[in-house]
């Protein structure tokens, strides 16, 4: 799936991005934060208009796009249960392994 808007307040430094995350201090110390504009898996809220997605900003808040067509970049994520063991360095050459 796509990360959730949410997912990247938590990751912020800036504690104040837990409940605003039209900041751009919402960047700062994020590892989330890319300087790229990318998709959240959240459909604007406020809107009976489903191509209104939020999306992270280059300017490290985020918003929302009026086109969930257009092509912009993607945070791919999964939820792991707490048994689960990760190897590897997440590249080409040594992927990401998960096992039990």
């Amino acid at each position: 799936g796509l990360i959730y808007p949410s997912d990247y307040g938590y990751a912020s430094e800036d504690v104040t991005c837990k409940n605003d995350l039209s900041n751009t201090t919402c960047k700062n110390n994020n590892w989330l934060f890319t300087g790229n504009y990318y998709w959240t898996i959240t459909p604007l809220s406020r809107s009976s208009d489903a191509t209104l997605v939020e999306e992270v900003s280059y300017h490290g808040s985020v918003s929302y796009n009026n086109g969930a067509s257009n092509s912009i970049g993607v945070r791919p994520s999964v939820n792991l249960v707490f048994d689960i063991l990760i190897s590897g360095e997440g590249t080409k050459e040594n992927p990401y392994v998960f096992s039990k």
